[in-house]
């Protein structure tokens, strides 16, 4: 899933930086070397590592999770076992501002570390660096303890740092405008049944629907990214590939799914846990090996739920 994503990522990124575009973008840039390290936009979860390679360099288009004013960016971070010791593991983040007709400024860029000596649980063993900032907010430290690996008792403490950072002259998405919404059990079902909604229009193979469903997003991608296609960005996502290479699963197991929300509660999915997000709409192969989830985003606007992510 992390490969899908980070290849998702480099399309948004190579895209966006080619465009010819009137707003401001955002791009973020993440790294990490031998952690676990999950990237928050606002509270949702953009990029990790709690998959696959645990030494990554990559950067993306971030500027359609930000809206105009104040939004938060934070790293989640631990350290990840590895047989040989190594000097330094780290996770870090930067925050690139282009302007059009303007040179690219650094917003921000701060990182997390670990000495690789001590044990994991030692928190005296990490640092939180602050590289660059021109935002003048201060970066607030904390502890995390929502994942819990597989052969773990309990969910570890990791290491996070937050900061705030202004956002202007981009694009008002949809989600802005959504009614903040509280968890109750009207809002679940509607939840559960836009999902099997999905899911029976992925059965027929029905990828008019789909898209017909998911068209605020797709236009809102294509207005960051301008030189592709609706059809193209689509196809990026994977769900085609899924379709043609995996079975989908028809009837998830609802009592698994909590509703978790972002966005100051304007932006919201159905998910198994807060970090592995763990999406209904699941495909996997003949030997029952998970192959793909689409993790859609959904907000309520003008009293009507929609697609916005």
């Amino acid at each position: 899933m992390l490969k899908k994503f980070l290849l998702i990522s480099l399309f948004l990124f190579s895209s966006y930086t080619v465009a010819n575009m009137d707003n401001t973008q955002y791009s973020v840039y993440f790294k990490t070397e031998y952690g676990v390290c999950l990237l928050k936009i606002n509270e949702v979860i953009y990029l990790d590592t709690l998959t696959g390679p645990k030494t990554i360099s990559t950067g993306a288009d971030m500027t359609g999770w930000l809206e105009n004013g104040e939004n938060d960016v934070g790293l989640i971070f631990y350290p990840a076992r590895t047989k040989v010791q190594y000097d330094k593991k780290y996770c870090e983040v930067k925050i690139v501002k282009k302007v059009p007709g303007q040179q690219e400024k650094i917003i921000t860029n701060f990182k997390i570390t670990f000495d690789g000596k001590s044990e994991r649980s030692d928190k005296s063993a990490y640092s939180v660096v602050d590289i660059s900032d021109t935002t003048g907010n201060k970066l607030m430290e904390g502890t995390y303890n929502k994942i819990k690996f597989d052969n773990d008792p309990a969910p570890k403490d990791w290491i996070t740092a937050v900061r705030k950072i202004n956002a202007s002259n981009i694009p008002e998405w949809a989600w802005t405008k959504a009614t903040p919404q509280e968890n109750n059990a009207n809002l679940r079902n509607q939840l559960i049944s836009a999902y099997q909604g999905l899911i029976t229009d992925l059965s027929k193979n029905d990828l008019r629907t789909i898209k017909r469903k998911y068209s605020i997003a797709l236009e809102e991608y294509v207005k960051s990214n301008p030189s592709y296609s609706k059809d193209e960005f689509f196809s990026s996502i994977g769900i085609e590939d899924a379709m043609a290479n995996g079975t989908l699963v028809l009837h998830p197991d609802w009592s698994k799914y909590n509703v978790y929300f972002y966005q100051k509660d304007r932006v919201f999915c159905l998910a198994m846990d807060e970090g592995k997000r763990n999406s209904p709409i699941r495909f996997y192969d003949s030997n029952g090996d998970f192959v793909f989830a689409w993790n859609p985003f959904f907000s309520m606007i003008n009293g009507k739920l929609v697609l916005v992510r």
